[in-house]
């Protein structure tokens, strides 16, 4: 099974997603957003933002991440609610540095980390809508947007046997 176009292309300000998760209907899910660097090189850019994720699009988002915590999510890697922006409001989770402003952190290494839902129980014709921005190294001063990286990859991964196994 495969979710449609997890790989978010670059995208210079907050822009929102919509994916089907009709396959998981009735299924007790986890959420995961994963951005991997794959390489050293070209980490010098902000990274990749979430904000206001939600199962239900036209209903309050699940997750704001304004009160400043991550609202149940695991985080790993960079990933942190930061106030360095946010989909119509000053928070949203980020995978950066804010000492550097980017995600070179460790400099020059390669590194990856997830942003993980905790478990979340979807009804009928589920569908997961969440804004995010993504710049990277294809996307330096805005020229690649809407392509998407093989570095530098922001993915959603969905999981309806407690983390074994993740979709992609």
């Amino acid at each position: 099974l495969e979710l449609a176009n997890t790989s978010l292309p670059v995208s210079n300000a907050f822009t929102s997603k919509c994916l089907d998760l009709s396959a998981f209907t009735g299924k007790s899910v986890l959420i995961k957003f994963n951005f991997d660097t794959k390489d050293g090189i070209g980490n010098d850019y902000e990274g990749a933002y979430i904000d206001n994720v939600n199962l239900n699009p036209g209903t309050p988002p699940i997750t704001n991440f304004d009160d400043g915590s991550l609202q149940g999510w695991q985080a790993t890697g960079l990933w942190h609610v930061s106030s360095t922006g946010g989909y119509n409001s000053t928070k949203s989770a980020w995978y950066g540095d804010e000492a550097t402003g980017t995600f070179n952190s460790p400099a020059g290494m390669s590194h990856t980390g997830n942003l993980t839902s905790s478990t979340i129980q979807l009804g009928a014709t589920p569908k997961l809508k969440f804004f995010y921005s993504l710049q990277n190294e294809c996307g330096n001063n805005g020229s690649g947007e809407g392509s998407i990286c093989y570095y530098d990859a922001l993915t959603v991964h969905v999981s309806d046997n407690g983390g074994s196994i993740w979709t992609q």
